[in-house]
């Protein structure tokens, strides 16, 4: 990288220490709205010089695929002694946890869980594995120590992650065990629903065990002021041990590109269908589905299709079982395919409905309404609701009467909830620059 002769020497020497080949930064990230957080900051480091690499897994390493981003997988860290015995694992449940049809490369799954499995036998034990796997399938999954060989062997500097339970939870305690720098982007509040439900399931046997370790990140990066409040709520019980004042409200790197692009989109008005963004949480067990399943056995007919958008991570198994729930009642759906971007099935959707999601924040931004779906009635501070963004629904009579009410987003209705948030734009730019400074020092 060729210097401009319009910097100073002040700053050619602070560009040259921070691309110091030595000072290494590990991006790690799933598919859904996590790689999209998380490839803007990235791009952003690769554009300045700096010696990144990037962890794209499951879903993830399709979209880096699709824009022509170089970008590693579990399998790329396997040394050869070591491939037949996490190869031997991997095959034994590929079959449930791999779709053909995914995309996804099935010698990268087959690594993938094999490295988890081997990890978990050494931590339980077989029998207590086999256990854990049965209650919370992937879930169970949190290769600490492999995330510690690879830092380790490639000299990594620092870490970042945004807030999966699995694999980045894995790479920022492992981050916390060497002492390396390490940064969570929070996609949402601090919400931590998916925990709650994994300890529900776990039992005292096991929630103890998965919770004791530590991803005290350096630095949290939050889209709004709301996030940080919810952290000053929720800290105590969080087990990230992050500072107050190390909890900095940057902006949400995907707001970032819908701002610039919603002003210019023709919002389309046809309004052709009810959006479900479908969340991939299997642990919620069927309650979503037989709140939609009512909802298109009594509405149906009087009611526009519903259009279905699954998880990028959803497996194909429960993607028929979905099929094959609803098809019982009602014809009038069907399936978005994936080379059809969230966004634009938002664009032509009257309104959004989901579980607490980013998608939620599209559709916002978007103009776009959107119900919260809550059949158990259990989240009584969701701060989507709290600043106007959505709406809930607890059970299917609700959710048609909100379906039916609902209207897009006015300018000064956007306006003054985005203020009641305290919605920071241009996150790319105030991470970067905070990841900077993280490293010099």
């Amino acid at each position: 990288m060729l210097l401009s002769k319009n910097y100073s020497c002040r700053d050619k020497q602070l560009i040259k220490k921070e691309m110091n080949p030595q000072k290494k930064i590990l991006f790690v990230s799933y598919g859904g709205g996590h790689i999209n957080t998380i490839l803007p900051i990235y791009k952003k480091c690769k554009k300045n010089g700096f010696n990144a690499d990037l962890i794209a897994l499951t879903g993830a390493k399709l979209v880096t695929e699709s824009q022509n981003i170089k970008s590693l997988g579990f399998i790329d860290f396997v040394e050869e002694k070591e491939r037949e015995k996490f190869r031997k694992f991997g095959e034994k449940i590929i079959n449930e946890n791999y779709d053909q049809n995914s995309g996804i490369d099935r010698e990268e799954s087959i690594y993938y869980l094999g490295i988890n499995w081997s990890e978990n036998l050494e931590r339980y034990g077989e029998e207590k594995t086999k256990l854990l796997y049965k209650k919370i399938k992937r879930h169970s999954f949190l290769p600490i120590k492999f995330f510690e060989k690879i830092i380790q062997k490639n000299n990594y500097k620092l870490v970042i992650t945004t807030n999966s339970p699995k694999s980045e939870r894995a790479a920022l305690i492992a981050a916390n065990r060497l002492n390396i720098k390490s940064i969570r982007l929070e996609d949402l509040f601090f919400e931590d629903h998916l925990q709650l439900e994994i300890n529900e399931k776990l039992g005292n046997d096991f929630s103890s065990s998965i919770g004791k370790y530590k991803s005290t990140p350096s630095k949290i990066f939050v889209m709004c002021q709301l996030t940080k409040d919810m952290y000053k709520l929720k800290k105590k019980t969080l087990l990230l041990g992050t500072k107050e004042s190390d909890v900095i409200v940057t902006g949400q790197p995907i707001l970032d590109r819908l701002a610039i692009n919603s002003s210019s989109l023709e919002i389309k008005k046809q309004n052709n269908y009810v959006l479900w963004s479908h969340a991939n949480r299997t642990l919620d067990g069927n309650e979503v589905l037989n709140m939609i399943s009512f909802w298109l056995e009594k509405f149906s007919s009087n009611t526009l299709p519903l259009a279905i958008k699954l998880h990028p991570d959803c497996p194909n198994e429960e993607r028929s079982y979905i099929d094959k729930s609803l098809l019982k009642l009602s014809n009038n759906y069907f399936f978005i395919e994936s080379n059809l971007s969230i966004e634009e099935a938002i664009i032509s959707s009257k309104v959004l409905i989901a579980q607490n999601s980013t998608t939620m924040l599209e559709a916002f931004f978007l103009r776009k309404p959107s119900i919260c779906l809550d059949p158990k009635n259990m989240r009584k501070n969701i701060p989507y609701l709290k600043c106007g963004i959505c709406q809930r629904a607890t059970n299917c009579i609700e959710l048609n009467d909100l379906i039916t009410k609902s209207e897009e987003i006015n300018d000064k209705r956007f306006e003054k909830i985005k203020g009641q948030m305290g919605l920071s734009l241009n996150a790319t730019e105030k991470i970067f620059s905070e990841l900077k400074n993280l490293i010099r020092n």
